[in-house]
């Protein structure tokens, strides 16, 4: 679960709880959790479930550590404790910009994805501007093609002097090296930031060159899906948390798995009607 979508800590808790018992261990209980925090569970069920008490800043700290939360996660609850608590307008406003801005940042994707970002002191706009760099560099993970240039230019339909362009721009973005045995890779991934200047046109080179290459494929190696549907803002947000948990989920499988095939993921959600 994602803490930074949650404005209330005591929903977050009593939610967390239900998820780890279902899906984690059922061990992940209100008695277990009353231990940690040093408790009587009544006393817990009772604040979790009213407006009027609170948990200490220990105990609430002793309870997202039992969840697992990380350092950021329980500041964030611990904010979110010190909002809730108010009752001076002016300090829950100050407060609720400082959450939102929290929320804001943890809603981008890098915040789930365990990447870096690129480093400004380097010219990347050939990367994300030509979509047959990027393309290139990640062919690159997979051995068989690092090995053997011959097999990666005939599988991207470059020519040799193309590709020999490309892998050149690659070095100079200190991306890849050449050595005596060959290119290795100096940096696998990366990832660009929503505020970089070059986000807007790498977004729409990338999906060009990705319904280009869609259309070369047989129907059984690729699988796409679009759908327009009617809701609520609250159920956007909902599925738009899912998928960023999909994308933690997608980013620590792909870093754990051998480079065996290069793939690529694609997913929208925008608003038709504002």
């Amino acid at each position: 679960m994602n803490v930074f979508n949650y404005l209330n800590y005591k929903d977050f808790l009593r939610l967390s709880l239900i998820e780890k018992r279902k899906h984690v261990s059922a061990s992940f209980t209100y008695s277990r959790m009353a231990k940690v925090c040093g408790i009587q569970k009544t006393y817990l069920s009772r604040v979790l479930n009213s407006d009027s008490s609170h948990l200490s800043e220990d105990q609430l700290f002793q309870a997202g550590s039992y969840l697992g939360l990380t350092k950021d996660e329980n500041k964030y609850l611990q904010l979110l404790r010190t909002f809730q608590k108010s009752d001076v307008a002016t300090f829950k406003a100050d407060l609720k910009v400082e959450i939102d801005n929290i929320r804001s940042i943890n809603d981008r994707s890098e915040s789930h994805l365990s990447v870096e970002t690129i480093e400004s002191s380097i010219d990347h706009s050939a990367y994300y501007l030509d979509p047959n760099v990027m393309i290139t560099h990640i062919f690159l993970a997979v051995e068989r093609y690092r090995k053997d240039l011959k097999a990666l230019a005939q599988q991207l339909h470059y020519s040799d002097e193309y590709l020999s362009q490309i892998l050149s721009k690659l070095e100079q973005m200190k991306l890849i090296k050449l050595t005596s045995d060959g290119y290795v890779l100096l940096k696998e991934d990366t990832h660009l930031p929503i505020d970089s200047p070059l986000y807007y046109p790498y977004r729409f080179m990338q999906r060009v060159k990705t319904l280009e290459r869609i259309q070369r494929l047989n129907q059984e190696k690729t699988y796409n899906f679009s759908v327009v549907f009617s809701a609520d803002e609250s159920t956007r947000k909902k599925i738009k948390g899912k998928f960023l948990e999909l994308l933690e989920f997608a980013g620590k499988a792909a870093n754990g798995a051998a480079n065996e095939d290069v793939y690529q993921m694609n997913f929208d959600l925008f608003d038709w009607s504002t």
